[in-house]
């Protein structure tokens, strides 16, 4: 006997499909590969009803039972509804994050189904009219997309299919900082705010007029910080190194510049770290200095 599961109007390929008693899926519609069963026991009873795993939302619709035997063939159709009940969750403490930096805004569905058919929108708040990123029918629609965002934020589309709509903003500015919304809406609709705080920049090295020959001047210096941070120097073992006392200034609108020097040999390869690290929000942000001689990097790590 043949029993064939397909969609109403039909599209061509079918949902499930068996024959001559196997599975023959070759022409199966791709969004239910690994989906789709029958129970050989329950068929035995005359049951071919279909079981369907990871129900999504383009799943709706109406469906055609076919079975067809050497002598007669009938059909019968099952409507489809799907009604998706989830919850947006957000973090419960603020996101804190170093300015350059790059950082990710979470935001999930609970239970973990998938967002990919959802409208996903993230916002400022209050909101301003245009959106941080808008995300809806598969694609991203940032037409009226905040300025300042444009070309620094993303869904990540495997995510999406987790039920983690998290969004992923880069090269964070101090004016990125305040609330965010993140607005999921299918049949339902639920939403999470997720606070953004923005510390002081990433340090930044400089070699100073030489010490004196054989010896090199580094200055590291970070701004912006409104709780003052620890500044160390780190040797290529990760381990403190003799420096010069840290420097502090303020300025008018009370955030802090830290800096701190370091004198060291020029030898043939040495690389030292600047490391700042401020400890009650577990912010650690760092840059490494490489002198080679001649030639001399500075590579930023996260």
């Amino acid at each position: 006997m043949r029993v064939e599961w397909s969609r109403v109007p039909s599209t061509g390929p079918v949902v499930h499909n068996y024959q001559e008693g196997q599975i023959r899926n070759e022409n199966q519609i791709p969004s239910y590969r690994g989906r789709t069963a029958l129970s050989p026991e329950e068929l035995k009873r005359g049951n071919a009803s279909l079981r369907l795993t990871g129900v999504r939302a383009s799943d709706e619709g109406r469906y055609k039972c076919y079975i067809e035997s050497e002598l007669s063939y009938d059909d019968a159709s099952v409507a489809l509804q799907i009604i998706e009940r989830f919850e947006v969750l957000g973090p419960s403490e603020p996101i804190i994050a170093v300015a350059g930096a790059d950082i990710v805004l979470p935001c999930y569905l609970k239970p973990s189904i998938s967002a990919e058919d959802m409208h996903v929108e993230w916002s400022r708040v209050p909101f301003t009219g245009s959106v941080v990123h808008n995300y809806q029918e598969r694609q991203i629609r940032n037409e009226n997309q905040i300025p300042s965002y444009r070309g620094r934020t993303a869904l990540s589309p495997e995510e999406l299919k987790r039920g983690n709509a998290s969004l992923r903003l880069t090269g964070v500015r101090a004016s990125d900082e305040g609330k965010y919304q993140c607005y999921i809406e299918s049949k339902l609709y639920d939403d999470a705010s997720v606070q953004v705080q923005i510390k002081g920049t990433e340090p930044a090295i400089s070699m100073e007029v030489p010490h004196r020959a054989g010896w090199v001047s580094l200055l590291c210096e970070s701004k912006g910080w409104d709780i003052q941070p620890d500044l160390v120097w780190l040797d290529s073992e990760g381990h403190s190194l003799p420096a010069g006392a840290t420097e502090t200034h303020r300025d008018s609108e009370d955030f802090y510049t830290m800096r701190r020097r370091i004198i060291m040999q020029d030898r043939d390869t040495n690389t030292v770290t600047c490391r700042v690290h401020l400890q009650q929000h577990r912010l650690e942000k760092e840059t490494a200095f490489t002198i080679t001689g001649e030639k001399h990097a500075v590579k930023s790590a996260p």
